[in-house]
This record gives C-alpha cells, sequence and structure tokens, in this order.
C-alpha cells in the first residue's frame, strides 16, 4: 500500500442511500414513531391514522422542489417539521368545513422534556405563531421542531444546527415564550 492511498476504517457506518428513498427508508420506524406520538396528544377530532401520516410526509417531501438531505439528523427535522405542517393543513381543512367547529390541541411540551411546562395552543394558532417563528427567527423554529416534534436530543439538535447544546437550550426557551405570547395574543377570530 503505498503512502497516497486512503486506509480502509474498521467497521465503517453502514451507507445510506443520498436519497429522499434511501433516508426515509432508514428512518421510517423513527418517522412512524413522531406520526404515533403526536396523534396519540391529539384532540380525536381528526381521522387520521399513523401510517396516513406518514405516507402524506413521504408524497409532501417527495413534492418538494430542490430537496437537500444533509444526513438522517437533517432529514428527521424535515419530516417533524413536514408533520407539523401537514397537520396544520388538515386542521385548517376541518375548520373551513365546520366554520368554528371543535379545533384540535395538541401538546408540544411534555413535563418530561427539559423540565418545560406544559403548553396545549389549539394547532391553527400554533401553526399561525410557528410560521411567524420562522419568518423571524427560523434557527429557533427548526429547534422547536427537531426537539418536540422530532423528539431529537439538545445535543443532536445541536449537531445539527451547529450550535453549542446552551445554545439550543436559549433558543428553546425564548421560542417556546415568543409561542406562548404569539398564542396568547390571537383573538378568537385569528386562531
Amino acid at each position: 500500500m503505498h503512502a497516497d492511498e486512503p486506509k480502509p476504517t474498521p467497521n465503517p457506518p453502514a451507507p445510506v442511500d443520498a436519497s429522499l428513498d434511501g433516508f426515509f427508508a432508514a428512518c421510517y420506524d423513527e418517522v412512524r414513531g413522531i406520526a404515533r406520538r403526536i396523534l396519540s396528544k391529539e384532540n380525536r377530532a381528526h381521522t387520521l391514522q399513523t401510517t396516513d401520516l406518514v405516507h402524506e410526509v413521504y408524497a409532501r417531501l417527495k413534492n418538494t422542489q430542490s430537496l437537500a438531505i444533509n444526513d438522517q439528523t437533517h432529514f428527521m427535522a424535515l419530516a417533524a417539521r413536514t408533520v407539523r405542517r401537514h397537520l396544520v393543513d388538515e386542521a385548517k381543512k376541518r375548520r373551513a368545513e365546520k366554520r368554528g367547529g371543535k379545533m384540535i390541541r395538541v401538546t408540544l411540551v411534555t413535563d418530561a422534556v427539559g423540565g418545560y411546562e406544559p403548553f396545549q395552543p389549539e394547532l391553527l394558532a400554533l401553526g399561525k405563531a410557528m410560521e411567524e417563528l420562522e419568518r423571524l427567527h427560523p434557527r429557533q423554529a427548526w429547534a422547536i421542531d427537531m426537539r418536540f416534534i422530532a423528539g431529537q436530543t439538545v445535543e443532536q439538535v445541536a449537531k445539527e444546527l451547529g450550535v453549542s447544546e446552551k445554545t439550543v437550550k436559549n433558543d428553546t426557551r425564548v421560542a417556546l415564550a415568543f409561542l406562548r405570547r404569539e398564542v396568547a395574543g390571537r383573538g378568537p377570530e385569528e386562531r
């Protein structure tokens, strides 16, 4: 072996197909877990099943123009954001059909996650607040999606966003305060 030849690495990580299909196949169980966890916390006003939600996530990602996925953690963040957006769109459809019928509430934060207080906003209000957070502070919005929708650890979020764990904790705290303020500040006609 010459000095300029690459040396084989012992036990290289299993390769993942870098396409959407490859990431989806590798992370299917995790995406399904996200969908199951989110749907189990929702009001039963919807008829959406876990598998249907997972397939909707795949379809939405497949239809995204110029989708670039860096790694599995990034894929999970994209999947989590897509779950949230799909549920908000479903709630909008139901609201349009019922014109003010029962709204869906979701638990964004549980007591088990970092000691934050539970936060159960109405889904449409949360969707609007998250859109505003994405516009104003994209990194904070990613941190919320990754932590509370995808269920990733502070360490995983920090690695994906390229920031320190302390920054992730600060971003999360500030973003949750922003979301609470935005949701509380919306009148019933805006929700």
